[in-house]
């Protein structure tokens, strides 16, 4: 009982009082004895085994979820992939406002405002001043300009959200209400209008109106948690509980009706002490007061005091000169008119029914709905919060990649028209691919990889030029790509993030890449129906595959290496035995006719072929010799 920590102090003092049996108690007759006792007692039983117990139940807890949310088959790469996958195409809108080229100038002009880091401390500001303007309110006025300052400053604060307001929703039009955030300033916004108005169109002070307005001044303090990274973790670890609470307290509704309808079953007829805490507030008379009664104990509030209540029989009852009617012959249902006459259906005062001669009744009920209901129930209430607060504490590597992309895509399309050219995307992907590997491995502690990193995809970021050598790409990381070119060599905004978040699954490794490929059959039918969906709507169909160009290139230039080696080898062959001699152009052979240089990789403009253009060459050049004409004995470059 005392484990609870319900009434042990009072206990304590007793004990300590205590002598002996039927003697007067003596102030603190055993007090270093049964003091010492009962804090040891209640150091291990109830801030150790009952805290262990917690931990058990939370264990637990946690165990069968991450049991039901693993897929046994799935490695860690592969999970993320599809986490990764499902956050990316589960996004609406990744920018509030695309197309800025298209937008009038004040137009612009207002949204690079708005979207500006330093607006956002302005109106961060702004909202700390009025919150504590609003503490420093004063009635009476201590002085006459007291009043008069007040108000001002809360016109200012006002005029300071409405501009704020009326400067995003021109900037934004209806992308505005599309944000919950905006919606929730546009409301307190509102509701300024709605009591200034009232405040100097009418000289009656409504109440109401001024403290509906006053909720929502307070609750805009709520916009500072964005700032605050680890504020907003704890307030979204509270938010992503409430669903899961959801389940927790349909259990506990479940268990708190059970207990109150037994409970009307067997106290709904018992005695009432007079100075006992089964009285009007707390009883089983009916369900609803018996369900009042048994939500309050399980707060573990004077449970135990309810307990010793209904414990009492008749002989107690008789000791302090009371009286109790047996409990075989308070039956309502049998002698209803009886205990009408005596008006005992509206005050019952029956004794408990025993069992066996003993009143256990009570003792088992309480016990049994404290251990359910107070350490199981509660408990699990407490596990389900920490696992929100887990799940909120830390971001998930895809989340901060995608936003990670969302930022840096800018500084490539400032106009944000969601698509780049390919050489723009390549140095937008190597640039974003670099902060995250090299970030996971300053993680990892992994500082020989870091330099690597630098230069993922074959350059650095000085080399990001207009034309990108997708040729000189390492192939592991070649490999990894699986990005779609538009027919006019665009390349979108989604595609690109694609990449990037498959290229930090993979880590540039290619057994990685083998793993993440082929996931359908691994996958349940709910998540791989739900894949397809969302890959069908966001994704790019048709186009070119980046691969494409990568391979050709890489094979075209392997080809003319090899052309350019086997034609030294065979000039220097010739120059030995005289038949070759310089000319202007090269070498000229003894009849004349001169042999060419080998062909560039490039364009006449300098620019990387394009996949057609490199197509069109690797045939040319790769074509099989024409019907009568002796077949070449080149043999083919050894590997490496």
């Amino acid at each position: 009982e005392i484990s609870t920590t319900e009434g042990w102090v009072d206990v304590m003092y007793s004990a300590a009082d205590s002598t002996d049996i039927y003697v007067q108690p003596k102030r603190d007759n055993n007090q270093w004895a049964w003091a010492v006792f009962f804090v040891l007692y209640i150091f291990f039983m109830t801030m150790f085994l009952i805290n262990l117990s917690v931990g058990i139940i939370v264990e637990r807890f946690l165990t069968l979820k991450n049991t039901d949310n693993t897929r046994p088959l799935m490695t860690e790469a592969q999970e993320r992939w599809v986490r990764s996958k499902i956050h990316l195409y589960r996004k609406k809108t990744f920018f509030q406002l695309t197309n800025l080229h298209t937008l009038p100038k004040l137009r612009r002009w207002a949204y690079n405002l708005v979207m500006h880091r330093y607006f956002d401390r302005c109106i961060m500001a702004a909202i700390l001043f009025n919150t504590l303007l609003m503490s420093l309110k004063i009635f009476p006025s201590p002085a006459p300009w007291y009043s008069p300052l007040f108000s001002s400053l809360n016109y200012f604060f006002f005029g300071v959200f409405f501009v704020e307001a009326c400067l995003k929703i021109f900037a934004l039009h209806w992308n505005y209400f599309k944000d919950h955030w905006n919606l929730f300033d546009f409301l307190c916004v509102l509701a300024g209008i709605v009591s200034m108005a009232v405040s100097i169109f009418s000289s009656v002070d409504i109440v109401a109106v001024s403290g509906v307005v006053r909720i929502f001044r307070i609750a805009r303090l709520f916009r500072i948690m964005r700032s605050f990274k680890e504020v907003n973790k704890i307030f979204m670890a509270l938010v992503l509980s409430l669903p899961k609470l959801g389940n927790v307290m349909a259990i506990l509704l479940l268990v708190l009706t059970l207990y109150g309808i037994l409970g009307v079953s067997l106290f709904s007829t018992a005695k009432k002490p007079a100075d006992g805490t089964l009285g009007v507030h707390g009883n089983f008379d009916n369900f609803w007061k018996a369900f009042i009664t048994l939500f309050r104990a399980s707060t573990g509030e004077a449970w135990n005091e309810l307990m010793h209540d209904l414990s009492k029989d008749e002989r107690s009852y008789y000791r302090f000169g009371d009286w109790c009617s047996p409990a075989d012959l308070f039956d309502p249902q049998v002698s209803y008119d009886v205990l009408r006459s005596k008006c005992l259906t509206e005050e019952p005062n029956a004794c408990v029914q025993s069992l066996f001669g003993q009143n256990v009744l009570p003792v088992i009920y309480w016990f049994s709905y404290i251990i359910v209901c107070l350490h199981l129930m509660m408990n699990l209430v407490i596990a389900v919060i920490l696992d929100g607060y887990e799940e909120g504490r830390h971001t998930k590597p895809e989340e901060t990649d995608i936003e990670l992309c969302m930022e840096r895509w800018k500084k490539y399309d400032p106009d944000i028209s969601q698509s780049l050219p390919l050489s723009k995307a390549m140095c937008f992907i190597n640039e974003v691919c670099s902060e995250i590997l090299a970030q996971e491995a300053r993680e990892a502690a992994e500082d020989h990889h870091r330099k690597e990193h630098r230069k993922i995809l074959g350059y650095t970021k000085r080399s990001c030029t207009a034309d990108v050598d997708v040729g000189g790409m390492p192939m592991r990381f070649a490999k990894c790509f699986d990005l779609r070119v538009s027919p006019d060599g665009q390349v979108t905004f989604a595609d690109a993030t694609r990449q990037v978040l498959r290229i930090a699954v993979t880590s540039g490794e290619e057994g990685n890449v083998d793993e993440i490929e082929n996931l359908e059959h691994l996958l349940d039918h709910k998540t791989a129906s739900q894949l397809r969906l969302l890959e069908g709507k966001k994704q790019t169909t048709g186009g070119q595959d980046i691969r494409m160009l990568i391979a050709a290139t890489k094979v075209q230039r392997r080809w003319r290496e090899f052309k350019e080696k086997k034609e030294k080898q065979t000039r220097a062959e010739q120059e030995q035995a005289g038949t070759l001699r310089p000319g202007s152009s090269g070498f000229e052979k003894s009849d004349g006719s001169s042999i060419a240089d080998s062909p560039k990789d490039i364009s006449k403009d300098g620019s990387s072929p394009s996949i057609t253009q490199v197509r069109t060459a690797g045939e040319r050049e790769l074509s099989p010799p024409k019907a009568g004409a002796s077949e070449p004995t080149l043999t083919p470059p050894r590997a490496g």
